[in-house]
C-alpha cells in the first residue's frame, strides 16, 4: 500500500513535525509493505536536487520538488493529511488527489477549527477527531486496520 502523508513543513511547529514522526512510525507498524511519502521525503528531495544540480536557481529547484511531490500523490492509495498545520501545499496536494480519485483521510485535534472549504470540498473523506497524541494513534490504527 502507498500512503502520502500530507502536511506543512515550511514554518511548521517542533510539535507538528513530531506527530508527522508519529503517523511515520504508526503506519509503518500496522501495515505491511507500506511505502509510506512523508513531508520529510519530499524535503529530502528538495535536497538532493540542490546538490546534483548547483546550477539550478530557485525557480527550478521548487518546479522539481513540486513535480516528485504530486507524482508521489497520483501514485499512492490513500492520502492522510492532519489538518492541525494547514498550508497551500498542502490544499495543491488534496486537490490533485481529488482530480486523481484517491481516498482521503483527514485527521485533526479536538481544539482544530475544521473549515467549511475542507468539508464542502471532499465530502467524500473520512474526518478522525482525536483528543491527544495517544489517540490519534488508537484511531489511526482503528481506521487503517479496518479499512
Amino acid at each position: 500500500m502507498k500512503v502520502f502523508l500530507a502536511g506543512a513543513v515550511t514554518g511548521c511547529s517542533k510539535v507538528q513535525m513530531q506527530k508527522y514522526q508519529v503517523y511515520d512510525e504508526t503506519l509503518k507498524e500496522i501495515i505491511p509493505q507500506l511505502e509510506l511519502t512523508t513531508p520529510d521525503v519530499i524535503w529530502e528531495y528538495r535536497n538532493l536536487i540542490i546538490k546534483k544540480h548547483p546550477e539550478f536557481d530557485t525557480q527550478k529547484i521548487d518546479e522539481a520538488m513540486v513535480k516528485f511531490d504530486l507524482k508521489k500523490v497520483r501514485d499512492s492509495d490513500c492520502i492522510v493529511c492532519d489538518l492541525s498545520a494547514l498550508s497551500t501545499g498542502m490544499g495543491i496536494e488534496l486537490g490533485v488527489a481529488v482530480e486523481n480519485k484517491k481516498k482521503i483521510v483527514f485527521f485533526y485535534e479536538h481544539s482544530t477549527k475544521v473549515g467549511s472549504m475542507i468539508t464542502g470540498a471532499f465530502p467524500l473523506a473520512e474526518f478522525i477527531e482525536y483528543k491527544n497524541g495517544k489517540d490519534m494513534v488508537e484511531k489511526l490504527k482503528a481506521y487503517f486496520n479496518n479499512n
